[in-house]
């Protein structure tokens, strides 16, 4: 028996993903072993009597089966082209809206620096945005990636996305590496996740003096005054389910020494396994090499006065080479330092980032447009002064009475 579809002979095109490609395959094993059992049941179970009526019932197998391929390269078809389409729609009309850096990474927030991994490996052609409102995400919190009036928030619906749009950041690697992936991903995140939040935002005097004013300078007035603490009750949940304690109580009882444990653990096995390689699963990237950067990039450079692993990540050489090697060769025109424009003497030094520079020149004609209004301001207060006060010296001067003298003088003139 034979098919139309595979007559046809058409090889799979290089843009079909690999969901489609294992759909093709399994069509094929489903058609074929569904004629080969209707053959078998024909020859062995039935008389020649009945030889006419299979016959005739699997030509009608046979043309169903051709009708169904046929569909079945339609929808392929079809499939792929919306691929095509949907990797054009990724070139012109999406964007990442992350938080802008700081201390020279690319962001500042532990969700928007692994999205960001997520386009910067495996080079998704994607707009990014740091002057963005977290308001307007729909869920108050960044990053999101926004396809054209499509906003999908939260960096797993980014990742659901970009693997939907044929950029899987574990593409590369086979089976095996796959879970072990996965498993290291999420063993990384119970250990490094709860110190993360609570040294970031449950320390009182981290939060006070590094913390809130780095997520207030990146939010708008007047929402910056309390959007900061929906990251400290965010953290308040998370340690205390992954720390086992609360960081309302008073500062003796919080359990700060479990969690550096459990986090210098957690480095020690990392660098271990990281070794000299270049990635955790030898010269391809993967989700573990994302997260892990994610993490120890924001602990290593952020300063804060209480800091336990950040020596510790110092100690580990390989580790601290893996985060530079990364934020200079992939991040390079994403990252962003404040101190580095206020230490300097000129703004047009060449180290700057392109993300520098868009600071520096936004700041120049923020100070221009705000000087000129202040002159304008100032002048129409000084003139409405000098209006005011002559009116009132003439009120004052006359009480709105008339005298008698001044009619007489009136008449004498």
């Amino acid at each position: 028996m034979h098919f139309s579809f595979w007559r046809q002979k058409r090889p799979l095109s290089k843009y079909y993903s690999q969901e489609i490609k294992y759909k093709y395959i399994w069509y094929y094993v489903h058609c074929k072993c569904t004629v080969t059992l209707a053959v078998s049941v024909s020859q062995n179970s039935l008389s020649e009597s009945s030889g006419t009526f299979w016959q005739i019932y699997l030509f009608l197998i046979n043309t169903s089966l051709q009708c169904n391929c046929v569909r079945i390269a339609e929808s392929i078809t079809t499939s792929s082209s919306i691929i095509k389409k949907s990797k054009l729609i990724m070139q012109l009309g999406s964007k990442l809206l992350v938080y802008k850096g700081e201390w020279g990474l690319p962001s500042i927030d532990f969700e928007c620096m692994r999205a960001l991994c997520l386009l910067r490996f495996t080079r998704c052609p994607m707009d990014i945005e740091t002057n963005a409102n977290p308001l307007r995400s729909g869920a108050g919190k960044l990053p999101y990636l926004q396809i054209g009036n499509d906003k999908f928030i939260g960096y797993k619906e980014i990742k659901r996305v970009l693997d939907l749009k044929g950029y899987p950041v574990d593409a590369h690697l086979n089976t095996k590496q796959k879970h072990l992936s996965t498993t290291y991903s999420n063993w990384v995140f119970t250990q490094l996740h709860a110190y993360y939040h609570y040294f970031l935002y449950g320390d009182p005097h981290n939060y006070d003096t590094t913390t809130r004013g780095l997520y207030a300078k990146r939010t708008p007035f007047p929402f910056n005054f309390y959007y900061p603490s929906t990251y400290q009750r965010e953290a308040c949940d998370v340690v205390q389910v992954l720390g086992g304690f609360d960081i309302n109580d008073k500062l003796e009882k919080h359990d700060g020494d479990y969690l550096v444990v459990n986090a210098k653990k957690c480095v020690n096995l990392l660098s271990r396994k990281l070794g000299r390689k270049v990635w955790f699963f030898g010269d391809t990237y993967s989700e573990l090499d994302a997260i892990v950067y994610s993490y120890l990039a924001i602990i290593f450079k952020i300063t804060l006065p209480n800091n336990p692993l950040q020596n510790h990540i110092k100690g580990c050489q390989n580790l601290v080479n893996f985060i530079n090697r990364i934020t200079k060769d992939i991040f390079r025109n994403e990252c962003y330092s404040s101190t580095k424009l206020t230490k300097g003497s000129s703004y047009t030094d060449s180290t700057l980032t392109p993300s520098e520079r868009k600071f520096v020149e936004t700041e120049l004609n923020t100070k221009i447009v705000a000087g000129v209004g202040a002159v304008l301001a100032m002048g129409a207060f000084a003139a409405w002064r000098g209006l005011y006060t002559q009116l009132t010296r003439s009120s004052a001067d006359y009480d709105g009475v008339d005298y008698e003298d001044d009619e007489l003088e009136e008449v004498l003139d």
